[in-house]
């Protein structure tokens, strides 16, 4: 066959050829294109069986790395979750540990507070043997009603206060109090019909003299300041004991019920305040009457007042108990019937860290106490 090169005398030759036949110029276009094709075809060949050999190849490796990065995939996931495992374990382990100090502090403190109190339950005990030997209100009978003469003096006493202080304040009193009404009822119902109607008539005079009595004016009191020793330890304590106090539901059932009870020691409770009462500032018995008042005025569903309430009735009462004799104050918590039980089991309510805290401020307004002048 003539080549590409060679035959350019027929690619010359062509439109010479195409004017005489156009047959043999299509030969001649046909021969060219022919060796052409050879020529190619010769040297792409070898090439394309090259790129059938390499796209083989490549298949083949390419499963093989989508077989290995699947095994990849599935080492990682299980390294991940190792990892997650790891870090769960490692979280658990520091808050164990956390705890494990948690719990030796609170041992250490326990142990300090186990022994700062060692001696105080042995010390009530014996107070209240010493004080059952003889009852302070001989004149009480068991059933808890003193005599006539006795009676004659507190009626009359409730009387005058009830003449001496504004008409409103006293009607709202009875206003607070409906049930006092079913009470009345209760008792004149128990008595005897003559006897009934003799104790009407005597209230009624009794309720026109009341009316009839001018009222003493009183200047306004205001709860006691918290400066000063005692009142800045007294604020301090209830500072420290408001959150044992704010957890209590002092509306429901239980709170008070097994410390409050008509036992004979209860006659001798009653007759130690009383005595107290007497001792004390008359001034600062307003101003914790006041207090009183205001911290009513803040009380929730729990029958729990305000941090302020709480402290300024905490200051009033430690300033009433610097101002008696401690001699009065000691027989008050000599005679109240199961107050250490009732220290314990509200001090059980409070953390470790709390109770010691409580503990400690009462402490410091005890000792503002004692060294208060009286």
């Amino acid at each position: 066959m003539i080549s590409w090169a060679s035959s350019s005398r027929c690619l010359l030759l062509g439109t010479q050829v195409q004017k005489v036949s156009t047959a043999a110029w299509g030969l001649c276009m046909w021969c060219r294109a022919m060796e052409t094709y050879d020529r190619v075809a010769k040297v792409a060949a070898p090439k394309k069986e090259s790129l059938a050999e390499t796209e083989s190849s490549y298949n083949a490796m390419m499963e093989k790395l989508n077989a290995k990065r699947a095994d990849l995939k599935k080492v990682v996931d299980e390294l991940d979750a190792l990892n997650q495992k790891l870090n769960s374990l490692r979280t658990e382990q520091d808050n164990l540990t956390a705890e494990v100090d948690n719990c030796q502090k609170k041992l250490e403190r326990a142990e300090t507070l186990i022994t700062s109190l060692g001696g105080e339950k042995t010390r009530w005990t014996q107070n209240a043997i010493d004080l059952a030997a003889g009852s302070p209100v001989d004149a009480m009978g068991p059933d808890f009603v003193t005599p006539l003469k006795n009676h004659e003096e507190v009626t009359v006493a409730l009387a005058k206060m009830f003449a001496a202080a504004p008409k409103d304040k006293i009607k709202a009193v009875f206003d607070a109090t409906p049930s006092v009404k079913d009470l009345n009822a209760a008792w004149y119902t128990q008595m005897l019909k003559a006897d009934a109607d003799a104790t009407f008539v005597a209230f009624k005079e009794l309720a026109e003299a009341v009316k009839a009595a001018p009222v003493t004016q009183v200047a306004p009191v205001a709860a006691p300041s918290m400066d000063g020793r005692i009142g800045m330890a007294a604020k301090q304590l209830a500072d420290a004991s408001y959150p044992m106090i704010k957890s209590l539901d002092w509306a429901g059932t239980g709170v008070l019920d097994k410390y409050v009870t008509k036992t004979p020691a209860t006659k001798e409770s009653i007759a130690a305040f009383l005595d107290a009462g007497l001792a004390m500032d008359p001034k600062l018995i307003q101003g914790a009457t006041q207090a009183h008042l205001d911290a009513l005025k803040e009380v929730d569903g729990k029958l729990v007042t305000s941090l302020k309430g709480h402290e300024e009735v905490t200051v009033a009462i430690a300033k009433l108990i610097a101002s008696a004799p401690p001699a009065t104050i000691k027989k008050v918590f000599d005679t109240v019937p199961n107050i250490q039980g009732l220290n314990a089991d509200w001090f059980a309510t409070m953390p470790m860290t709390d109770a010691i805290k409580s503990y400690q401020a009462f402490l410091e307004t005890a000792t503002a106490v004692a060294a208060a002048k009286r």
